[in-house]
């Protein structure tokens, strides 16, 4: 693999009589194995620490995620629980609304034919807030402690 350590000379003496720059040579390829050696140690511990931060960097995003979602509920419930002590029946509407709104977005979302005309702002929007809600309600299944 690499130059042995003496190097017979036809008189039989070793390397030892060879001009310094030959061992200088010698002496470089040791420091450069060793400083390969040594950098593969850093690569690793570099990669490693990558990787915890990579680890902590996602589980800050989902602990926030997660924040954001449950935190969006508890605005959802608080809402509706003022709005049904003020008046019931304009929550009742209102949820009705929603719903009918959700209903529009869903039967667009489900319609849809390739190649088809794009449809309005109004659709899209419908569209738009389904496929919110419904991934929005899939996160909440997985944080909302089960009965």
């Amino acid at each position: 693999m690499g130059m042995p350590h003496s190097v017979p000379d036809p008189g039989g003496r070793t390397n030892k009589g060879l001009p310094s720059r030959a061992r200088s040579a010698r002496q470089a390829q040791r420091a450069l194995r060793q400083q390969r050696r040594d950098s593969s140690d850093h690569g690793r511990r570099r990669r490693l620490a990558r990787r915890i931060g990579e680890l902590f960097g996602e589980f800050l995003a989902e602990a926030l995620l997660a924040s954001v979602a449950l935190a969006l509920f508890a605005g959802v419930l608080a809402a509706g629980a003022w709005g049904w002590q003020h008046s019931p029946a304009a929550t009742v509407v209102l949820v009705a609304g929603i719903a009918l709104f959700l209903a529009f977005g869903a039967h667009q979302l489900a319609t849809r034919r390739a190649g088809q005309r794009k449809r309005g702002r109004l659709a899209a929007a419908a569209v738009g807030t389904v496929i919110f809600v419904l991934i929005w309600a899939m996160y909440l299944v997985l944080y909302l402690p089960s009965p």
